[in-house]
């Protein structure tokens, strides 16, 4: 499948129109490979024209050419598609060919594009528990179960208990009280609803144990992940820096802090002492995901990141999807998300001068300009420059032929490690710089900002 050039009336930039699009290029590809599979030898093109209302919403769509239940489903596609509002309050007329054609010796049934679940799972993840003493299991992000645990003998029991949540996670900390190797009685708290509470109770109450003599003993068990939905958020829009949907710092005002925001600092500090106190029973604590506009500074965002790390929060990092946000990394957030006092982070940001790592190591650093970008060599001082293509875009395709040759070379053919920084850019450009070295095989990238990195060519 290709995908042609947009022709648009109205003052929305043709780049970000396709770039749109592209987000959606699995959903247009599966239009095409379902009716694929009743004619084999369909191929053309489908023409498009939508319009895109003031407010980004896609107001009316159409498709034409090749096969009518294709074409009516690419424009369903787009139709669903939530575009930047255009500038000058107007609206964008656009026409978008698509052109299909079987792939080469191709018999792969197609997928449909993944839609995120809102109900808990058919078969939710078996329940894990610490073991017995609160010692944490070997991997210090999720709770396994511990031999020693007696609730384990109730485990199917449990698991039916979590499968009626109206969430698909949940922790619960159950207090047993023992007559001998009987159950007395059992006390349940725990970030579960109500009925699941008396569940456990039940269940809990049919534990035999073997061994011991204690007349009272607390488990706890998690199942689980907590969608990034779920998890509380950081806004960086152009009016306000917000915290759970609540404005704490102007971003015009923030060039007065270099690397801590004091409003929201004071905020996050606040949130996470209060998560380090709570007297509750259980608690489930996670990161803070953050979600820029395409359009925010990335000066303003590494702002934001350092400030969270400087108030001891931690956080992941997401991008707009139309409407909605999806989380750049894909992590499935474990409950409970980091046990406490293990030292594990999701953060990915660095600070200037903390950590650099431009000693042993050779370090590749991409360093992203208004008008450019430059890839560079730690040590061996060696620089190259990608400068904008004739659209005046960055050359996103010639910095992925590039990595690529790089993730060949002696230095990283068994590493997956940089750093990316910015400075006149926006967030949007950031984040294609991220999934393309992510695409290419550098998983474990650093954010930080140009000051930070190993390697920075004298401009």
């Amino acid at each position: 499948m290709s995908i042609g050039q947009p022709n648009a009336q109205g003052d929305l930039d043709k780049a970000i129109i396709r770039r749109y699009i592209k987000r959606n290029i699995q959903k247009i590809q599966y239009c095409y490979e379902k009716e694929l599979l009743a004619k084999a030898n369909l191929t053309g093109t489908v023409q498009t024209q939508f319009f895109i209302g003031p407010d980004g919403s896609v107001k009316s769509a159409s498709g034409s050419g090749m096969d009518p239940t294709v074409a009516n489903c690419v424009a369903s596609v787009i139709k669903g598609i939530e575009f930047p509002k255009p500038k000058g309050g107007g609206g964008v007329q656009v026409n978008y060919p698509f052109t299909f054609r079987p792939a080469d010796n191709s018999t792969t049934t197609p997928v449909p594009p993944a839609v995120p679940s809102t109900t808990p799972p058919a078969d939710p993840p078996r329940p894990a528990a610490v073991r017995a003493g609160g010692k944490l299991a070997e991997n210090p992000t999720r709770y396994t179960p511990g031999a020693a645990n007696p609730l384990l003998a109730q485990r199917d029991a449990l698991e039916e208990c979590f499968r009626t949540n109206p969430k698909p996670y949940g922790a619960v900390a159950v207090k047993l009280d023992w007559t001998g190797t009987t159950v007395t009685a059992a006390e349940v708290h725990g970030v579960v609803s109500e009925d699941v509470a008396k569940c456990v109770v039940e269940a809990a109450k049919k534990v035999m144990r073997t061994s011991g003599t204690a007349t009272s003993q607390t488990c706890s068990v998690a199942f689980g992940d907590m969608p990034p939905a779920d998890l509380p958020s950081v806004e960086i829009t152009a009016e306000a820096i917000k915290l759970d949907g609540v404005p704490v710092a102007d971003p015009k005002a923030t060039g007065d802090f270099k690397y801590k925001i004091e409003p929201l600092y004071a905020k996050i500090e606040g949130k996470v002492l209060r998560d380090r106190e709570t007297t509750a029973p259980v608690s489930i604590i996670g990161p803070l995901v953050i979600r820029p506009i395409d359009t925010t500074p990335i000066a303003i965002v590494n702002k934001v990141l350092s400030t969270i790390l400087m108030a001891g929060g931690d956080y992941v990092l997401a991008a707009s999807d139309g409407p909605s946000w999806r989380v750049i990394d894909l992590v499935a957030v474990p409950v409970p998300p980091v046990p406490r006092g293990t030292g594990g982070r999701w953060s990915t940001w660095r600070q200037p001068g903390l950590g650099r790592r431009d000693g042993e190591h050779v370090t590749l650093s991409i360093l992203m300009l208004k008008d450019r970008m430059w890839l560079g060599l730690s040590r061996v001082n060696e620089f190259q420059e990608v400068p904008l293509v004739a659209s005046k875009e960055h050359d996103y395709d010639k910095l992925e032929s590039t990595l690529k040759d790089h993730k060949k070379s002696v230095f990283f053919a068994d590493r997956a490690d940089l750093e990316i920084a910015g400075e006149g850019v926006t967030w949007i450009d950031v984040v294609r710089a991220i999934e393309i070295a992510r695409k290419v095989g550098f998983v474990d990238y650093t954010l930080t900002d140009p000051e930070g990195l190993a390697a920075r060519p004298q401009l």
